[in-house]
């Protein structure tokens, strides 16, 4: 099939042949032209609608409501303000253990009987910063709720720590490692071998002397019980305590005894004042530490100046 038209200005014949395929390549023009055509006003539109009506725009786009975004950021946020919560509990129960660590550390290392530790008051620290990261190559919703359960799984082994560190405190607590006086004062006598300051032959010495001013304060040296309180021509007026596994200890010299049989004495508790009775060249504080050995039924000696600085 031919089409044919005349020119009226020229007079000139033109024909113009109609197949399948000039069919065909009309109708592929004509929905080119519509397609972009529709792409430029589906552009332009959208343009307008993100600067004049926004939700108009998520709509066009495909994206999802305001709604559904509302409800997916208050999730997110309740996932972030659960994990602060667990971050911030976690905080608290570390300093928690630090408060008893720190306890722990007055009791276990009183100052040393000479006064004469020195060192450095800076304290040195350092080391690469390494981040720790609680999610990698997880999609984010799922990596909060995997950081939560890492906080709280980490916050179960503070927990454990902290039991461990409160029984080892209760233990330490218990026993005599506190100095026995209060106030200044010098050792005059250690444990061991001595000359004797009236005889002056070799002796055994069972305990350790604080010189000190008359009337000075002495302390229990850890909780115990009031086992034992009088007057003895060796020791003048002595307090004896009775504290946990076995261990008891002796403050001798005395001018005062302040405390009574049975009575229940915690760590540095005043339970005597300084004195020179008994067999003494002048004021101080005799203390001993012993501990019981029930299969032989005496008590032994132990060195006191090994518990004054926390030995277990």
């Amino acid at each position: 099939m031919q089409v044919m038209w005349i020119s009226e200005s020229t007079g000139r014949v033109r024909t113009l042949p109609i197949t399948i395929k000039t069919i065909l390549l009309g109708f592929v023009c004509v929905a080119f032209f519509f397609i972009v055509v529709g792409v430029i006003m589906n552009l332009v539109g959208l343009r307008v609608a993100i600067e004049q009506r926004p939700e108009l725009a998520r709509a066009m786009g495909g994206v999802i409501t305001m709604q559904q975004q509302q409800e997916i950021e208050d999730a997110y946020r309740e996932k972030l303000v659960t994990m602060r919560e667990q971050l911030d509990l976690a905080v608290l129960e570390l300093s928690e253990i630090r408060k008893i660590k720190d306890k722990f550390s007055q009791v276990a290392t009183p100052k040393l009987l000479t006064n004469s530790t020195k060192g450095s008051n800076d304290e040195g620290v350092g080391g690469p910063f390494k981040p720790y990261s609680l999610a990698l190559e997880r999609g984010l919703y799922k990596s909060l709720d995997y950081s939560i359960s890492d906080i709280k799984n980490f916050r179960k082994i503070i927990n454990n720590a902290k039991k461990d560190w409160e029984k080892e405190y209760v233990w330490l607590d218990a026993l005599p490692s506190s100095i026995p006086i209060l106030g200044d004062y010098k050792i005059t006598s250690t444990y061991g071998v001595r000359v004797d300051p009236f005889l002056g032959q070799l002796s055994q010495h069972e305990g350790l002397d604080f010189s000190a001013t008359m009337g000075t304060l002495i302390r229990a040296s850890g909780k115990g019980i009031v086992y034992k309180t009088g007057f003895d021509k060796e020791y003048g007026n002595f307090v004896e305590l009775k504290h946990q596994y076995g261990y008891r200890t002796l403050y001798a010299h005395a001018s005062e005894v302040l405390v009574k049989n049975g009575q229940e004495i915690n760590r540095g508790d005043p339970i005597a004042r300084v004195g020179n009775s008994g067999r003494s060249s002048g004021p101080h504080l005799h203390y001993e530490v012993m501990l019981d050995e029930r299969l032989f039924g005496s008590a032994k000696k132990i060195d006191p100046s090994g518990m004054l600085i926390g030995s277990r």
